[in-house]
Order: C-alpha cells, then sequence, then structure tokens
C-alpha cells in the first residue's frame, strides 16, 4: 500500500496513451459535391474582383486549422491559389 501512490508511467506508455486520444478526435477527409465546389469558386472569384478577405477552414491530417486571407492568383493548371496574408 505505501508503494501505490507513486506508481509512474513508461514514457513510451505516455506517449501511446496521447497517441490514442489524438487519434480518436481525427476527422475523417471530408468530401465536396459538384454544387458546392462551384460554390466556392464563385465567392472565391467575387473577393478577388472586390479584394476581399476569406476565412478558409482547411483540413490537415484529421484536423480542421482556420486561414484568413486574400486570393491574389489561382493557378488551374497546377491546382493552386496564391493567396496574401
Amino acid at each position: 500500500m505505501l508503494w501505490e501512490s507513486s506508481r509512474m508511467m513508461l514514457q513510451e506508455h505516455v506517449r501511446s496513451l496521447n497517441d490514442s486520444s489524438v487519434d480518436s478526435v481525427r476527422v475523417k477527409e471530408p468530401q465536396l459535391d459538384e454544387q458546392e465546389r462551384e460554390q466556392i469558386n464563385e465567392t472565391i472569384h467575387f473577393a478577388m474582383k472586390f479584394n476581399q478577405l476569406l476565412i478558409f477552414t482547411i483540413w490537415i491530417d484529421g484536423f480542421f486549422e482556420e486561414v484568413t486571407c486574400a486570393v491574389h492568383y489561382i493557378n488551374q493548371i497546377n491546382k493552386q491559389m496564391h493567396v496574401v496574408v
């Protein structure tokens, strides 16, 4: 009983517990249909025309991040957007 309160966990165990808790929060990559893509394109082109800021919600490896920026140029060949933060 004396040693009961002084237990310690190995670093490997702590790391695996943290990894499993992060994995339980991850979100599957969302899929957009054609109508949603068209609406996003219209919003981007409107913001480019009037030089407005947009808030993009980006999915990265199971998590969402928000980025506020202005779209400067769209490269349709490489499917890239050049933004100004």
